[in-house]
């Protein structure tokens, strides 16, 4: 049996790194999954809670931070979509979010959405399915502007009271 060369080895191995395990693939998708619907159920906590301010313009900039979370949410479902899964709308859409009073537990729930997808960019950058951690650091990106106008939210709540 021949020795391969240095080189050949290299490009067997380049040759091969473009192929996706379809198991971690299957993986990352249910993460997205679990994601989307953690979304879902954010946004509509957070309609819940824009809907008992008691002023309308913390109202409006609720349910417009709330719009914007929909379109990542409409981001998140394409991407799930385009690696072949589907959404169960079922298990959210009955889901019936009740206002607290506390816009800080919607902080902190985005928080951990934020860092969900932190923990997922570097686990899909060791999985060999890196071309999708770009994907996920967008997300990141507008989750962190998310963060911020929630923060924004929360301040003008509090001077308003």
């Amino acid at each position: 049996m021949a020795r391969k060369s240095l080189i050949d080895r290299w490009i067997e191995k380049l040759e091969g790194s473009g192929k996706v395990d379809s198991e971690k693939l299957a993986q990352f998708v249910d993460q997205l999954k679990e994601n989307y619907r953690d979304e879902a159920i954010l946004i509509k906590h957070m309609e819940a809670e824009a809907h008992h301010l008691p002023y309308n313009h913390l109202t409006r900039d609720a349910l417009n931070l709330a719009e914007a979370k929909k379109q990542h949410l409409r981001q998140l479902e394409r991407l799930i979509v385009e690696l072949g899964g589907t959404i169960d709308t079922r298990e959210f859409e009955s889901y019936n979010a009740e206002p607290s009073g506390q816009f800080t537990e919607i902080l902190q729930r985005e928080n951990e959405l934020g860092e969900r997808l932190i923990d997922q960019t570097i686990w899909l950058e060791g999985t060999g399915l890196a071309e999708y951690a770009d994907v996920l650091l967008k997300l990141k990106n507008d989750h962190s502007d998310h963060r911020e106008k929630i923060e924004r939210l929360i301040m003008k709540i509090n001077a308003a009271l």
